[in-house]
C-alpha cells in the first residue's frame, strides 16, 4: 500500500466545501429539471439522515424539506431526541409517526405463514419496508421527490432508487 501526502487542514476544508457545494448544486439542478419542489425523507437520528436532511435544506430551503421520524420499539430515546433537535435547529417540517403497529402486524402475519417467529434480521427489514411504504404513500400525487436524498441500509437504497425511477417516469408520462 502507498502512502498519501499529508493534506493541510485548510486544503481539506476547501476541498470539503467544494464537494458540499457540488452536492447542493446537483440536488438543486436535479429537482428543478424534474419539477420537484420538495423532498420527503426519513429522519432517524443517525448521521446519514442528518447529513442528507441538512444537504436538502441548504439546496432547496428548509421549508421544502419534510422529515419523518418513523419510530418502532427499537428506536432509542436518544435517536428521537437527536432527530427532534436537528429538525428544530434547521427548521425542517417534522413529524413523528409510530410504525410499530404496522411492523407488529407484518410480524404476526409472517409468524403464521412460517410457523415460527421470523428472525431479527427479517423484522429489521420489515421496518425498512414499512418506512418506504409510508414515504411513498405520503408522496403519491404530490410534486415531491421522495427519498432521492436519504441515508439508509443498502436494501432501502435499492428500494429508493426504484421509487425515484417510478415516480419520475409517472410524472413524465402524465405531463409532470
Amino acid at each position: 500500500t502507498g502512502t498519501y501526502p499529508p493534506i493541510s487542514k485548510v486544503n481539506r476544508e476547501v476541498k470539503m466545501e467544494k464537494i458540499w457545494g457540488n452536492l447542493k448544486k446537483g440536488l438543486r439542478f436535479y429537482c428543478r429539471e424534474n419539477g420537484f419542489s420538495d423532498v420527503i425523507l426519513g429522519l432517524s437520528g443517525g448521521l446519514d439522515s442528518a447529513v442528507v436532511s441538512v444537504l436538502a435544506a441548504e439546496a432547496l430551503g428548509a421549508e421544502h424539506v419534510y422529515c419523518l421520524m418513523m419510530k418502532t420499539g427499537y428506536t432509542s430515546a436518544l435517536s428521537l431526541e437527536i432527530a427532534r433537535e436537528l429538525a428544530e435547529m434547521n427548521k425542517f417540517n417534522y413529524r413523528v409517526l409510530d410504525i410499530q403497529p404496522l411492523v407488529d402486524s407484518q410480524q404476526k402475519f409472517l409468524t403464521a405463514a412460517l410457523g415460527t417467529e421470523p428472525k431479527k434480521v427479517v423484522v429489521e427489514n420489515l421496518q425498512a419496508r414499512e418506512r418506504g411504504k409510508i414515504l411513498m404513500a405520503l408522496d403519491t400525487g404530490s410534486q415531491t421527490l421522495q427519498k432521492f436524498v436519504f441515508g439508509g441500509k443498502a436494501e432501502e437504497m435499492g428500494f429508493g432508487k426504484i421509487e425515484v425511477q417510478v415516480n419520475t417516469d409517472d410524472k413524465q408520462q402524465n405531463g409532470g
